[in-house]
């Protein structure tokens, strides 16, 4: 042996050693949760022994997970980025750190990063289906899925072709087409004869598929793309002249949300020819109308209809979506001047309505009052656009013909291409657009000495009084007032409405849907359903919309377990009137916090008697779905009547009061994760409100460390309310049960069975790709964006989509997660079976939809098909049409891994 080796003897020798040592405290390190430590450690022995690496691969990690999880959460970003160069020098090919990084990369901002990790994963395990999941999420982001619907709209496009033919026809023939997406609307240009055409969009992604599309339609020659936005256009940087003519269909539900205004200001600026008798915009204008609406399901989304939840006082907070807080503008409409040194401080303002489609909407809506015009926009007059953007406002009073409950403003628009062309927006439209919706809530109505009307009932002949102005490029429609008929005035006939010699040329589409009725479940067992309940009696103002007549479920009912079908009246559910709130209430009550957005907000210029308090509409809906809340409360109560002082760990994600109401009933502890700062605020308002021990309820970012106590309850939501599994909640019910449960201690809900059905819909295909090349008239587009189509199509409401049933219903999945410990306990987290079931129609297979039957406890069973639930349903997509013959046998083949479920059909 030479010298040199007797040398290096010695170090190898030094190295196995710190290996070992290393590997053993990066163990430890593990079970203490100190993953920073035990992530460095991993490091140390990756670099002292690289070929190890492949033994640490999966520890590693899950330290990885942790740490960078741990790093986000404190605002390390130079850590953060420090933590995945590291992970990335020794696992640049680990699908499991790929798709990690990719979340968090994406969290953060950077989307196009985040999708290279998720390819870079995907090329790795094409089977991932976490980082597939996490690829469409991205993908639905880069190209928003409106841009199918818009393209699929073959009457929206084929009036903008004929809008830009006529125009280019007169003489217009320099165009600028602004926020070009495809391409489209510039191919109609060059098409038509125009000689120079000019196309922006500031995505990239957006901008990359337009070149793709330009070429592929050999008008790669014929139009300059540009990657700005067209504010940043400069003549002649980026355009060598001015020019005649400005298409754009930067316009949203609201009209105005995509910036139309700042973005036609700048143009007829900047941009325009300087004489403004020789330069026009496609659209020319907009009239914008709205009506009142009575709509059980926006109800639900807009506000806590009960006074309390299972023995949870709520008399002293109102809960409403967020949507709801009055716009940053003063009353008499004028905008809030910003204060230059805080630009950059200042968050842009949120839309204030949230969006719907009339036509489709669950159990349908109802007209309260006539369409009435709001505003008339003319985006050929610059003065009147400056107009619009320094802030404008006008007061309606709208009649009511119909009595019912108002529960919100809804708003559509008739875009005027040009004198001969019109498009309208209306619910009776079906057009890609969908309706702007301004919730109306209790808080609203009391202003000028008005009873407060927690029902917010309106009887044929009142007036609602409408604030309607236009701030900070955005409509605004809020509702200040309801009275009693003026009298002298006409009945029926809207004041204060703008009104113009065209407008009885244009088609409002006042057309409606009336509010269908359908029967509501409850308990069958007594015990469970005494006391859970907090109805007030119907006073005498109350409405009985519903008839006795129910709607039957379009899916028979499969499981073996018994439903919650003792019915109660749909009057006393989201319709029902809640009396008033009594002496009792703490006007003084508010809510004080710099960081959160929970505070207590009066509305119509009067000081509100109780604290009102935000939450997400999807967070309301799950509230005011009251069989889910009391499922969930019996069965805790039960798990509680066997064993008194009960320690629970909630981990599920979002607002829920199901912990409070345990404390209510004797619950020792409960330990929330995930729940942000601003549901904490508004948690423990509520536990003071009831005079809950603040110290019981205890909130943790993760997984609380592990202690000997343990805990006897583990309670979570398994399903997202758009009809997909929560993500990680699998992993998160393992884990959790392996390290926190005690023996003998129970999860909620106890298990749940995955349904399927195969189905034809054309109308989904529609939302989810472009059909064919003949909606968008002949142009080849389909080919590039049908790349960024989604497999899983989340938010189907099974209940409206038109589709045809091509299979009965049949079972996917069993996951039971209170099975005794054993070496299987944990065999929910990977599942793989094949169903073969009979095709009962001829068609052509466009997806799987899939829901859940859930059992939160022995006989208590929620199905998130039914109706009355506040959950959508979820659709695996076919990748191709696959024609099916009645009497065929389809090989179903499903698959979960890391809570998500892929389907495929044979």
């Amino acid at each position: 042996m030479s010298i040199a080796s007797h040398m290096q003897f010695p170090d190898l020798e030094r190295n196995v050693w710190l290996v070992s040592k290393s590997i053993q405290a990066a163990e430890r390190c593990m079970q203490q949760k100190n993953y920073g430590r035990a992530f460095a450690h991993y490091l140390l022995v990756c670099r002292l022994q690289p070929a190890k690496k492949h033994d640490i691969k999966e520890t590693f990690s899950t330290a990885f997970r942790e740490w960078s999880d741990e790093l986000e959460r404190k605002c390390r970003w130079e850590d953060l980025f420090k933590c995945f160069d590291q992970a990335c020098q020794f696992f640049p090919e680990c699908e499991q750190m790929l798709n990690n990084m990719g979340s968090q990369l994406f969290r953060l901002g950077y989307v196009d990063e985040a999708a290279s990790c998720f390819r870079k994963a995907l090329r790795q395990d094409p089977s991932y289906l976490g980082a597939r999941e996490n690829l469409e999420n991205v993908c639905s982001h880069l190209v928003e899925r409106w841009h199918f619907r818009m393209l699929n709209d073959t009457l929206r496009n084929q009036s903008f072709k004929s809008a830009i033919e006529t125009a280019v026809k007169q003489g217009y023939t320099s165009v600028l087409d602004i926020g070009t997406g495809t391409g489209l609307l510039s191919m109609f240009a060059a098409k038509a004869g125009a000689q120079e055409v000019y196309s922006c969009e500031m995505s990239k992604t957006m901008y990359e598929l337009a070149g793709d599309v330009l070429v592929a339609n050999q008008m790669k020659d014929k139009v300059h793309l540009i990657h700005a936005k067209s504010t940043d256009i400069t003549v002649p940087d980026d355009i060598p002249k001015r020019v005649p003519l400005i298409v754009t269909e930067t316009v949203d539900a609201g009209l105005l949300g995509e910036g139309m205004l700042s973005t036609l200001d700048h143009a007829w600026e900047h941009l325009l020819l300087s004489d403004k008798t020789q330069a026009r915009v496609i659209p020319s204008g907009a009239t914008v109308v709205a009506c009142l609406v009575e709509c059980e399901a926006i109800r639900k989304q807009n506000r806590l209809l009960y006074p309390g939840l299972c023995q949870l006082d709520l008399t002293q907070v109102s809960l409403v979506c967020k949507t709801s807080v009055p716009h940053r503008q003063q009353r008499d409409g004028t905008a809030v001047e910003d204060d230059d040194d805080d630009d950059e401080e200042d968050e842009e303002e949120e839309e204030p309505y949230t969006t719907e489609n009339l036509k489709y909407v669950r159990g349908g809506y109802r007209a309260i009052s006539d369409t009435t015009c709001v505003f008339q926009f003319d985006f050929n007059d610059p003065q009147a656009i400056r107009k619009y953007r320094k802030g404008i406002s006008r007061d309606l009073q709208l009649p009511v013909i119909a009595t019912g409950r108002l529960d919100a403003i809804a708003m559509w628009f008739v875009l005027e291409l040009d004198p001969d062309t019109h498009l309208s927006t209306s619910p009776s439209s079906d057009r890609c657009w969908e309706q702007a919706i301004f919730p109306v809530l209790p808080e609203h109505i009391h202003s000028h000495g008005c009873e407060r009307r927690e029902n917010l009932v309106v009887r044929e002949g009142e007036m609602v009084h409408v604030h309607c102005s236009v701030a900070n490029d955005l409509i605004h429609l809020y509702c200040t007032d309801i009275k009693r008929e003026i009298p002298g005035t006409q009945k029926n006939q809207p004041q204060g409405a703008c009104t113009s010699s065209s407008q009885s040329s244009l088609s409002f589409g006042d057309v409606f849907r009336p509010v269908p009725s359908y029967s509501f479940c409850g308990f069958e067992d007594n015990s469970v359903s005494q006391g859970a309940y907090q109805f007030v009696e119907n006073s005498e103002d109350s409405l009985r919309d519903c008839d006795e007549n129910s709607h039957s479920l379009r899916v028979r009912d499969l499981s073996q377990g018994e439903k919650l079908n003792s019915t109660v009246d749909a009057g006393t559910q989201g319709c029902s009137s809640i009396s008033s709130y009594g002496a009792s209430i703490n006007t003084d009550k508010t809510i004080s916090t710099s960081t959160s957005k929970c505070d207590t907000y009066s509305f119509g210029g009067c000081p509100s008697p109780k604290s009102t308090l935000l939450l997400e509409r999807h967070e309301l809906g799950r509230l005011n779905d009251i069989e889910v809340n009391t499922a969930y409360f019996s069965a805790v109560q039960k798990l509680q009547q066997e064993k008194t002082g009960l320690s629970i760990l909630d981990i599920t994600q979002g607002f829920s009061a199901l912990c409070l109401q345990s404390l209510l009933q004797g619950a020792a502890q409960v330990t929330l994760t995930g729940q942000d700062e601003t549901n904490q605020m508004i948690l423990r308002h509520i536990s003071e409100a009831n005079q809950i021990d603040a110290g019981k309820l205890l909130f943790v970012n993760g997984l609380p460390e592990e202690g000997d106590q343990g805990y006897d309850v583990l309670v979570t939501e398994l399903v997202e309310p758009c009809g997909a599994l929560r993500q990680q909640v699998l992993e998160d019910i393992a884990l959790a049960k392996v390290s926190h449960l005690r023996p003998g201690g129970g999860v909620v809900p106890q298990r749940t069975s995955v349904y399927g059905m195969c189905i034809h819909s054309e109308k989904l295909k529609e939302y989810s790709m472009v059909v064919s090349d003949q909606s968008t008239l002949g142009w080849n587009i389909a080919q590039f964006i049908n790349d960024f189509k989604m497999r899983t199509h989340v938010d189907v409401d099974l209940q409206t989509l038109p589709y045809t049933r091509l299979t009965e219903p049949f079972k996917i999945f069993d996951f039971d997660f209170n099975l005794p410990h054993s070496s299987d306990m944990l065999n929910f987290l990977e599942k793989d079976v094949t169903v073969r079931v009979p095709a009962c129609e001829n068609g052509s297979l466009t997806g799987v939809v899939y829901w859940f039957d859930i059992y939160v406890a022995d006989a208590v069973r929620l199905c998130t098909l039914d109706e009355p639930r506040h959950w959508r349903q979820a659709v695996v997509m076919m990748a191709e049409d696959l024609d099916v013959t009645l009497g065929d046998g389809l090989c179903i083949q499903a698959r979960c891994r890391n809570s998500c479920i892929d389907i495929t059909v044979k």
